[in-house]
């Protein structure tokens, strides 16, 4: 399953995800480091319509642990509501 192999989960993603169609891909995790690889990562495979949401959702935080660029949920942005990613991969 794609859960246990990467090539799978990829083709998955490209067939929700199709590279230089539709709208901008909003590609964020916890902290922002691994969006940046995914966002390198999909532009080595022809995606160019992507943002970064460079903070993640939980914030980027200095040495001390203060919040140096508020996350997704301190900037109380939408949660919820929408289709989840994992839902879409099954569909294909």
């Amino acid at each position: 399953d794609a859960e246990r192999d990467p090539r799978k989960h990829w083709q998955k993603v490209q067939a929700v995800f199709p590279a230089h169609t539709g709208p901008k891909l909003l590609v964020g995790c916890q902290l922002g480091g691994r969006s940046a690889r995914a966002c390198q990562l999909l532009e080595a495979h022809g995606y160019s319509q992507l943002v970064d949401y460079t903070a993640g959702w939980g914030g980027q935080r200095d040495g001390a642990g203060r919040v140096v660029l508020p996350g997704w949920a301190e900037s109380k942005l939408p949660v919820g509501g929408g289709t989840r990613f994992s839902d879409l991969l099954k569909r294909k």
